[in-house]
């Protein structure tokens, strides 16, 4: 019998990721919908799995349940194309920004008519914070949810920022110990 490679994509994901544009209004960029999914589901205590990727936490199910809204119209999604120069290379971006269509909306409104125990302020709240902490770029909140990530599975109650910048190597992650100080003091001011 051969497994099926989709990843399922369950309520529970759908409901976040569109709450989350919802509560954020519109949300630069995959990575940043990544991160900002990773913390929601920390605060909130969703049961959504998350593993280490290339630009930190990485949830199969989170991006999964964004295609499906966005082939579903309930989410818009916008590609961005541009480019750079690094080390004298010329190098092409994509960012994808995601906001909801009145479809969307409706269908957010009509859901949380439904599920009365959605956190909306606190997911509201926690966007809010990040945005003021990282104007939801996908650097910043990609080394913080790396830091974050690392902090939590090193088993340690209180592990310094030398130990964390060690601990992200085994996840295939450089951050630096000044960028561990930063986002622990960062990390503080959320409450995270």
């Amino acid at each position: 019998m051969s497994q099926s490679r989709q990843v399922p994509t369950t309520m529970d994901s759908a409901i976040l990721v569109l709450s989350i544009v919802k509560q954020g209004g519109t949300i630069p960029g995959r990575t940043s919908l990544q991160k900002i999914s990773y913390f929601t589901n920390e605060v909130i205590g969703s049961k959504i799995a998350f593993k280490p990727h290339l630009y930190g936490p990485f949830s199969p199910e989170v991006a999964a349940s964004s295609d499906v809204l966005v082939s579903a119209r309930l989410l818009k999604e916008e590609i961005e194309r541009g480019s750079f120069v690094r080390s004298g290379r010329e190098r092409e971006w994509t960012r994808h920004s995601y906001s909801l269509t009145p479809d969307g909306q409706r269908y957010y409104d009509w859901m949380s008519s439904k599920k009365p125990e959605l956190p909306e302020a606190r997911i509201g709240e926690l966007i809010s914070k990040l945005r003021e902490e990282t104007d939801l770029d996908p650097d910043a909140l990609s080394k913080l949810a790396k830091v974050h990530f690392v902090r939590k599975s090193c088993g340690v109650t209180d592990p310094s920022p030398v130990i964390i910048s060690k601990a992200a190597k085994l996840y295939g992650w450089n951050v630096p110990v000044g960028v561990v100080r930063q986002s622990l003091i960062t990390m503080d001011r959320l409450a995270l």
